[in-house]
């Protein structure tokens, strides 16, 4: 990084951006590294599912900013912003099959709203995958608090275990407890399980709202 500054000088220093980085990511980059990097003439943006810092990462920053979810506004605003990024074609399809989505998710997370946004921009059939997310945010809503972020965290994390560390952290409660919210969500049909040698790997039931695939078109990378 010393070597790129070098060679790429900018006279009002340089911005970067990290997206997605957990607990031990931060601790290991601002907490062993603090002193280095305070060095570099560079503004550092991160986001993180979690806003406990550790010790001495805890000093990097100058703020931390917790986002509430979004509301109906919010979520449009954020269509619109995706939409303008893209062609004319593109925008255009994207508001077309966003517009029901975001009514029945609101207020929502952008994680949680792009993942679903995702799906519907990408479905052969929005007839069925509409009613499918009408389905499951009517069940979601049905949920307790704790139950719904277990929810979003494993539409996020995609298959992985109850003891997942980073996922835990985000959901703020013990492994025993995302067991019992599991076994009420596999019940309820919107998570599936399926064994990985000793461990067994649940993800959110694919459909509407919860798949998490690869992007599967060049022409819609820009905007999802």
């Amino acid at each position: 990084m010393r070597s790129a500054l070098t060679s790429h000088p900018a006279p009002a220093g340089h911005l970067l951006l990290v997206d997605d980085l957990d607990k031990d990511g931060c601790h290991e980059v601002f907490g062993k590294l603090r002193d280095d990097l305070w060095e570099l003439p560079i503004q550092w943006v991160v986001s993180g599912s979690s806003s406990r810092l550790e010790p001495p990462a805890d000093t990097f920053f100058d703020a931390v900013i917790e986002l509430e979810p979004f509301d109906l506004d919010g979520l449009q605003e954020l269509v619109e912003r995706r939409a303008a990024s893209g062609t004319g074609a593109e925008g255009l399809l994207l508001r077309s099959r966003a517009e029901p989505a975001i009514e029945s998710i609101a207020p929502s997370t952008p994680r949680r709203a792009l993942s679903v946004i995702r799906e519907l921009y990408l479905s052969e059939d929005l007839e069925s995958a509409t009613h499918r997310l009408a389905a499951q945010s009517a069940a979601r809503a049905r949920l307790s608090a704790t139950a719904a972020r277990v929810l979003d965290a494993f539409v996020h994390h995609g298959p992985t275990h109850a003891g997942n560390e980073q996922l835990l952290e985000e959901v703020g409660v013990s492994r025993s407890r995302v067991v019992q919210v599991l076994a009420q969500l596999e019940a309820e049909g919107l998570v599936t399980a399926q064994r990985a040698g000793r461990r067994k790997l649940y993800a959110a039931t694919k459909g509407g709202y919860s798949v998490r695939k690869p992007l599967e078109a060049a022409t819609a990378s820009r905007l999802i």
